[in-house]
């Protein structure tokens, strides 16, 4: 099959399975999701025996490169990659997953980080598999890969690790992103530069389960990205009653020597009957 008729199944199996999203259970997105971060974790051992029964028979790849390759080329890489003495540290997130009772797509961000000339490089990637029950357990049928380039998905990645990093509490990471001169406004309207921004994030004690961001849109103009969207939170207040917010955001970014550093944001709460503020 060439490559063209490979992408154009994916896309109408991906099609199939977003219309039927209803029929797809958080139980079994989460079982998906698990099912997939073992396939990943698998590949990276390379453990051929696992992989010959995860790959189904008729297997279509297009990778990274757009190149074709069927089930025992993806068994033989994964097993060659796993050789490596020093692979790059390959992670999986932002997942969104629909079924049917016989079909699955599962689509997620690949963040892969490697050593490049004695310094720690980042790589960002996204999968698509298609998946089908086959003698009651799960098959995978189909896969393409995109690289995440350009400055839009820099910009969108940058967003992303963000949230992750904040859920977290990763005061470095924010250090390392955000610019020198950085001032936030809060949803109470208060306004914060880097360091007291960083203070306030060390001395938080409100627990976050779960951060999804969602309407988001970015726009980029030279060295400048502004992206907006919607937070959508879930947790524990420091005094232990229910957390569920939403709230708008606005956050500004700017390219300094070819890295994007976040300048300014502004957050406003979105009035929900549920939302403790």
């Amino acid at each position: 099959m060439c490559i063209k008729n490979v992408f154009s199944a994916v896309v109408l199996i991906a099609m199939c399975a977003f219309a039927s999203a209803a029929q797809c259970s958080d139980a079994d997105r989460a079982a998906l999701e698990q099912f997939d971060r073992t396939w990943g974790q698998h590949s990276q051992k390379g453990n051929r025996a696992e992989l010959e029964r995860i790959y189904a028979d008729d297997y279509a790849e297009i990778g990274l490169l757009e190149i074709a390759a069927r089930k025992n080329d993806a068994i033989e890489s994964a097993v060659s990659d796993a050789a490596n003495p020093n692979p790059p540290n390959v992670s999986f997130d932002t997942y969104l997953i629909t079924c049917t009772p016989n079909t699955a797509v599962i689509t997620h961000r690949n963040i892969a980080k490697d050593m490049i000339d004695g310094k720690q490089a980042t790589f960002y990637s996204r999968s698509i598999h298609v998946l089908e029950k086959r003698d009651g357990r799960w098959q995978v049928v189909s896969n393409a890969g995109h690289p995440m380039v350009g400055d839009f998905l820099t910009a969108w990645n940058m967003q992303m690790d963000g949230v992750q990093a904040f859920q977290r509490r990763d005061a470095k990471w924010f250090e390392e992103h955000m610019a020198d001169n950085y001032m936030d406004i809060g949803p109470s309207g208060e306004v914060m530069n880097k360091s007291q921004w960083l203070a306030a994030l060390r001395d938080n004690k409100a627990r976050y389960d779960d951060i999804q961001v969602s309407d988001m849109n970015i726009r980029t103009e030279g060295d400048t990205a502004v992206i907006t969207g919607i937070y959508s939170i879930k947790g524990q207040t420091p005094d232990n009653r229910p957390l569920n917010q939403k709230m708008r955001f606005t956050r500004t970014m700017v390219k300094k020597d070819g890295q994007w550093q976040a300048i300014a944001a502004q957050v406003s709460m979105i009035p929900t009957q549920v939302a403790v503020q």
